[in-house]
C-alpha cells in the first residue's frame, strides 16, 4: 500500500516502506475519485517497470494502463490508494 505523489502518462512516483527492487515488473490498482456516469466506482490498473526506488518513494514507468470498474462495496481505502503485485 501507498500513497501517490506524482502521476503522469509516462510514470507514476508512490510512497513506499521499503527499498523496492529496480527492473521489476509492476502492476498498480489505484482507487479512482471520480464515478463513471455519476454511480460507478471505478480503478485505474497501471502496468510497467520499476525505474527507481528509494526508502520512501519509488517510481514505475507507465507500459500499459486501463480503467475498470471496481465493486459496488469494495474494501475500505483512502482515495488515491494504490495496490502493488509484482
Amino acid at each position: 500500500m501507498g500513497k501517490i505523489l506524482n502521476i503522469s502518462s509516462a510514470g507514476v512516483r508512490f510512497t513506499t516502506e521499503r527499498i523496492l527492487s529496480r527492473g521489476v515488473r509492476m502492476e498498480l490498482s489505484i482507487d479512482w475519485p471520480v464515478l463513471l456516469d455519476n454511480t460507478c466506482l471505478m480503478k485505474l490498473v497501471i502496468q510497467g517497470c520499476l525505474a527507481r526506488s528509494d526508502t520512501n518513494a519509488a517510481v514505475v514507468k507507465v507500459e500499459h494502463y486501463e480503467f475498470r470498474t471496481r465493486a459496488a462495496n469494495p474494501i475500505p481505502s483512502l482515495p488515491c490508494s494504490i495496490n502493488l503485485r509484482t
